[in-house]
């Protein structure tokens, strides 16, 4: 089983390309994240609220710690 991560105190940020299934895991990585609300990274929302997984299309140098999908799925247990 896969260890919760303790990441309560800012936005988690996922990139992954149209179409990986960010949006269809969005319920299972809030979960595991322990976030309540996924978000699409909208460039006007500032600041990026705590209690969200914000996901992304692409990586963003200004987003460097920024997780990549496939680490996200794996590190929830939702793919090896």
């Amino acid at each position: 089983m896969a260890k919760k991560k303790n990441t309560s105190d800012r936005a988690v940020i996922i990139h992954g390309p149209a179409g990986c299934g960010k949006t269809k895991n969005a319920q299972a990585l809030c979960a595991h994240y322990g976030k309540v609300q996924a978000l699409d990274f909208d460039h006007d929302t500032q600041p990026l609220p705590a209690d969200a997984i914000i996901f992304l299309r692409e990586p963003n140098p200004n987003f460097p710690q920024a997780i990549a999908f496939d680490d996200a799925m794996r590190a929830a247990g939702l793919a090896e």
